[in-house]
C-alpha cells in the first residue's frame, strides 16, 4: 500500500522543497540592455534640466527631488516606447505630469469645522450684535422708505 504522504507536495519553506536560484545577472536578456543604454543616452544627460525644473515647480530642493526620481522611474519603465528623437521635451512632459500627479495627491480636504460655529465672540461681543454697516443701514432706509 502507498504512503498517502508521499505524494503530497511539501508546502514552500520546508526544508523537502528546492528553490530555484535566481539567475546570475550576466544572463540579462538583451532589451533590458537595449532599455538601459537607451536611458544612459537620452535621459542621463538632462537631469540637471529636470532637477531645475522641479525645484520651479516645487519651490523646494527636496520636492524636486522627489518628483524628478518619480520622472526617471516611469521614463526607464517607458523607454521602449520612445522613439529618440526630442528627449528633452518627452522628459519634461513626464516631469509636468507627475508634479500634477503628486499634487493632486497631496491636496487637502476641505472640511467644515462646527467647533468654529460654537466659540464664544473675543471682548465680550455678543454673537448677535449688528455690525456697523446695518445699524447705519437700518437708520437710515426706514426713514426713507416711511
Amino acid at each position: 500500500m502507498a504512503d498517502p504522504g508521499k505524494d503530497q507536495v511539501p508546502p514552500p519553506g520546508s526544508p523537502d522543497v528546492d528553490t530555484p536560484a535566481a539567475p546570475p545577472a550576466a544572463t540579462i536578456d538583451a532589451d533590458a540592455r537595449r532599455r538601459a543604454e537607451a536611458f544612459a543616452t537620452h535621459v542621463e544627460p538632462e537631469i540637471d534640466v529636470l532637477l531645475r525644473v522641479a525645484r520651479t515647480l516645487t519651490g523646494s530642493w527636496a520636492d524636486g527631488e522627489d518628483v524628478v526620481q518619480e520622472t526617471l522611474i516611469r521614463a526607464y519603465r517607458a523607454m521602449d516606447s520612445f522613439d529618440g528623437r526630442h528627449p528633452r521635451a518627452w522628459l519634461l512632459t513626464i516631469l509636468r505630469r507627475t508634479h500634477l500627479n503628486s499634487v493632486r495627491r497631496t491636496r487637502p480636504v476641505l472640511i467644515e469645522d462646527q467647533s468654529l460655529e460654537r466659540r464664544r465672540p473675543a471682548f465680550g461681543q455678543s454673537a448677535s450684535a449688528a455690525s456697523a454697516e446695518d445699524v447705519v443701514g437700518e437708520a437710515h432706509l426706514d426713514d426713507e422708505v416711511e
